[in-house]
């Protein structure tokens, strides 16, 4: 293709064909054709961590330490405060102590009973005095069961005083101090954890648009604080519709496993749903005009014709045309603004309208 060497002309706009400036123009052109256009979706959202935690007591006590700092990694299980539990383990020993004496009480009860058995079979004892110490036996041994499951329960309220991660994250927040009191009921919350091993983006799409998204359809966001890219999926398509906004929220996932990326930080996404439209894909520097009229030239034989179109924008500098081309049509590339219709054009790609033949027609 030659290059672009436009020559000045008046211009013409949508008026009648003019042959303007006889010496021709030379321009590339592209026969343009049908190819796959992917019709992105666009929108914005805040990150999520994937897990979010406010840590509150399992039993009321005072704080005795607090394990951890804000932004402090932390593993599951992991000690992150501990209570005073003297109270907790007063009652825990005193349970013990009731269960062993209720254990002691049973022991000598079955060995009454037995005895007071043997004895009414000689028939030294009435069979009812049997029957009585074995009612007894059987009462107490109930009395050892309650008595070891306040023994657990008491134990666990001790194991309470020490407050554990639930997950694998960070310390995002420390609410309270050593020395308050942590209250089970009603909860106050000592600390506040977050997983950000992966990050949410929970975003609202338009109802006319949900058929076309996916669960597991990939996903692009970009973070402008950081001036990074992430690459995701759609997790969740909502079944719900807003009745006021008319959309469904729709989760995006993303990995983060350097913990870069934060919790509510500005995110723009580009959903691309795997459905796509066939169509002509322009770039911007051969559409002209603004959003109320754009235009493109195309070659027409040996000239250049002005054509009206109806574009959609595509990422990326590009629009697929809606309305105005046919496949095959050959479209003038980066035209020059003073090439006008009508305007005599050459190009090596086009024989009828190549340099060659005009030079040789004059000669």
């Amino acid at each position: 293709c030659g290059s672009e060497t436009a020559h000045a002309e008046p211009p013409v706009g949508n008026g009648p064909e003019t042959t303007g400036d006889p010496t021709p123009v030379s321009v590339d052109v592209e026969r343009v054709s049908l190819e796959p256009v992917a019709r992105l979706l666009h929108a914005t959202g805040s990150t999520q961590p994937h897990r979010a935690a406010n840590i509150a007591p399992q039993t009321t006590g005072i704080i005795s330490q607090i394990l951890v700092e804000e932004g402090d990694a932390i593993e599951e299980g992991q000690p992150l405060a501990i209570l005073g539990s003297r109270g907790a383990r007063l009652r825990a020993a005193q349970a013990r102590a009731g269960a062993a004496a209720a254990r002691a009480q049973a022991r000598q009860l079955e060995i009454d009973r037995q005895r007071l058995e043997r004895l009414a079979a000689d028939g030294a004892v009435a069979a009812t005095e049997a029957e009585r110490m074995g009612t007894q036996a059987t009462a107490v041994r109930s009395q050892v069961q309650a008595a070891e499951a306040a023994v657990r329960l008491t134990g666990s309220y001790v194991g309470f005083a020490t407050v554990r991660a639930p997950f694998d994250g960070v310390v995002s927040s420390v609410f309270m101090e050593v020395g308050e009191l942590a209250t089970m009921m009603p909860p106050m919350v000592i600390l506040r954890v977050l997983d950000l091993s992966t990050v949410e983006v929970r975003v609202r799409v338009a109802e006319e648009e949900l058929p076309r998204v996916s669960v597991g359809d990939p996903v692009i966001a970009r973070i402008p604080s950081i001036d990074a890219e992430i690459e995701g999926r759609v997790t969740h398509v909502g079944v719900e519709i807003h009745p006021m906004t008319r959309t469904a929220e729709v989760v995006t996932t993303f990995e983060n496993q350097n913990r870069r990326i934060r919790g509510g930080m500005f995110a723009e996404l580009v959903i691309r749903p795997p459905n796509e439209e066939r169509g002509i894909v322009l770039t911007e520097d051969s559409v002209r005009g603004h959003r109320e009229e754009r235009w493109v030239m195309v070659a027409d034989g040996c000239q250049a014709r002005r054509r009206v179109v109806r574009v959609r924008s595509l990422e990326h500098g590009r629009f697929v045309v809606e309305e105005g081309l046919s496949e095959g049509d050959l479209v003038i590339q980066r035209p020059a603004s003073s090439l006008t219709d009508g305007a005599t054009i050459t190009n090596s790609d086009l024989p009828q309208c190549s340099p060659l033949r005009e030079a040789s027609e004059r000669t």
